[in-house]
């Protein structure tokens, strides 16, 4: 999974451009594990290399993990 302080090996914060709009979602958003696998679907769908989908899918399944209690997007 990727972290702030170990990103993961397709992270994009690094690539982006100084202007280059982006959105994050937090492990501690009720919502985000459900967001992260409806991207690996469309991913797929789209011909994205399986093995960024498969890192999707691993963070999506930590996020859950990771919420010790339901919380709404800040």
């Amino acid at each position: 999974m990727g972290t702030k302080n170990n990103p993961g090996d397709f992270d994009c914060y690094a690539k982006l451009a100084p202007d280059e709009p982006y959105f994050i979602v937090r492990g501690q958003d009720i919502l985000a594990p459900a967001v992260v696998r409806r991207w690996a679907t469309l991913a797929a769908e789209a011909g994205v290399d399986r093995a960024k989908i498969a890192e999707a899918e691993r963070v999506a399944y930590d996020m859950e993990r990771y919420q010790q209690g339901k919380k709404v997007p800040d």
